[in-house]
């Protein structure tokens, strides 16, 4: 679900160039961890500034939960609204990942990262 939630990110909002999406997806697994990161170009306005400010706000949550429950209510009362984004509260809260970025305009990386517990 994460490694699909953050290719969508890549495909959506990167930069077309020469006819096509140009991006990176790396899945990792390591011991006790696994990192899942993409990397593209990303137009500022529809996603390299949501994607910065989606995951500011989960990274200094109290609660990633209590901004899944909100943005899952929101949806249910706001039937006009024409995309979910909930693909990286998603991937924080469903797939307990820890998120980073980096951008260095136009190119922008994302980072989930979960510990696994190597005794399961």
């Amino acid at each position: 679900m994460a490694a699909w939630e953050l290719a969508e990110n890549v495909v959506k909002y990167g930069l077309v160039e020469g006819g096509n999406v140009t991006g990176t997806i790396t899945i990792s697994l390591l011991p006790g961890r696994t990192l899942i990161r993409t990397e593209n170009n990303a137009h500022w306005a529809d996603g390299a500034e949501e994607v910065i400010s989606t995951i500011t706000r989960v990274s200094t949550a109290t609660s990633v939960r209590e901004l899944y429950i909100q943005r899952m209510q929101q949806l249910l009362t706001d039937e006009g609204q024409a995309h979910t984004r909930l693909g990286l509260l998603r991937v924080a809260y469903e797939g307990g990942f820890q998120l980073s970025y980096r951008h260095d305009a136009p190119r922008l990386e994302i980072a989930a990262e979960r510990h696994c517990d190597s005794s399961s």
